[in-house]
């Protein structure tokens, strides 16, 4: 009885192993010292991309693209003189 368990959960265990997701990331900075991360999943498919960047006003940006660079959220970050944080965030449809 112990041995069929044992079993079971090996295989289960197994089983939920080889189905799991397992993505690869890398990173990179261009020229303009942006950030950009690439996800891939386990055939080398391009699954998302999120660049960090800063615009000359000190505001921090990150963008998400899909796999077929669509943007689907943009953030903004920007602090005004008097140290008051704000954060603009957007969808893909150009809506906050």
């Amino acid at each position: 009885m112990n041995m069929k368990l044992f079993l079971l959960l090996f295989f289960l265990t197994g089983t939920v192993a080889v189905n799991a997701q397992t993505y690869s990331i890398s990173k990179r900075v261009n020229v303009f010292g942006d950030t950009i991360e690439t996800y891939k999943d386990r055939s080398g498919k391009i699954t998302a991309v999120i660049t960090h960047s800063t615009d000359v006003f000190g505001s921090k940006i990150k963008r998400i693209t899909d796999s077929n660079g669509k943007e689907m959220r943009s953030i903004k970050k920007n602090t005004d003189i008097f140290g008051d944080e704000t954060i603009a965030i957007s969808d893909g449809k150009g809506q906050s």
